[in-house]
């Protein structure tokens, strides 16, 4: 029977999906997407003949306005890891695609594990992709493409303002998930790194917000937000190679306000971004 539910969130759609399923596999789809015909019989038989987990297959973008379509191949799981495990192989984690609509998952890889989507996250598969890795026995991936992705001028992943900034949150949501199902110590050198590619992505996006977006930054807050991962990974920075990742961390574990300004600035000097930089909630 057909029944109409309000949902209010993809976190909500997602995790409804989860509760309802009752297949062996479960697959996602993005309501303004669309999948090839085959793609998920073609990633069902090939996580059933290797025995996977998850099985990933390739995909493509399109455009609403001239129906354009093209492979972004710097977004695409390398192939290497096809067949392998990801406690074996644990760089995938910081390769992986963190999109969660080209795969498909044996269903109790969540329903076992009480995994579900945070509901209030925009950057929700950015926070849950390397959980259910973390705890996938195989991971298989295909370079037949068989999800075709829309892609908006104004879409949450094209976006660059403050909601940009909401990955803190969802890494935050993938160390708290690992901890709770043990695997966050077999993971932490990757989780690392994966921490340092956020960090370059925060200065990034600060330094090219838009005007509006920038007056309603409070610089106090945001290090807050990020006090707690910075304190995790505490005991690597004076080993870090980066003077940038070293000098950002240390300036929020000791609530140095200027000197994150500087550090940003100086990033954004050097890897020749425009600065747009301005703060106006110092006082």
């Amino acid at each position: 029977e057909f029944r109409r539910v309000l949902f209010r969130s993809l976190s909500d759609a997602r995790n409804f999906g989860l509760e309802k399923a009752t297949g062996e596999f479960i697959g996602f789809v993005d309501s303004d997407d669309y999948v090839d015909v085959n793609m998920f019989k073609t990633l069902y038989e090939l996580a059933l003949s290797k025995g996977a987990d998850i099985a990933e297959c390739y995909y493509t973008n399109f455009y609403d306005d001239n129906g354009q379509t093209f492979v972004n191949k710097n977004y695409l799981t390398p192939i290497k890891y096809n067949g392998k495990s990801p406690i074996d192989d644990k760089n995938i984690i910081v390769e992986i695609t963190d999109m969660a609509w080209n795969r498909i998952y044996r269903s109790d890889l969540f329903s076992k594990n009480n995994i579900k989507f945070p509901v209030g996250l925009y950057h929700e598969d950015y926070a849950t992709t390397p959980v259910i890795l973390s705890i996938a026995k195989k991971y298989v991936i295909t370079d037949y493409i068989g999800y075709y992705y829309r892609q908006r001028e104004n879409s949450i992943s094209n976006s660059i303002n403050i909601r940009c900034l909401e990955k803190i949150e969802g890494f935050k949501f993938t160390v708290k998930e690992m901890k709770r199902l043990g695997t966050y110590n077999t993971f932490e050198d990757s989780l690392y790194v994966r921490y340092k590619q956020l960090v370059r992505e925060v200065m990034n996006k600060i330094i090219i917000l838009k005007k509006n977006d920038l007056f309603t930054i409070d610089l106090k807050q945001l290090m807050k937000r990020m006090y707690e991962i910075s304190q995790l990974f505490e005991n690597r920075y004076e080993n870090e190679s980066s003077v940038f990742i070293k000098a950002f961390n240390k300036a929020i574990i000791n609530g140095e306000v200027y000197k994150f300004i500087i550090v940003i600035y100086l990033y954004g000097h050097l890897n020749k971004i425009k600065i747009k930089f301005i703060d106006k909630k110092l006082g």
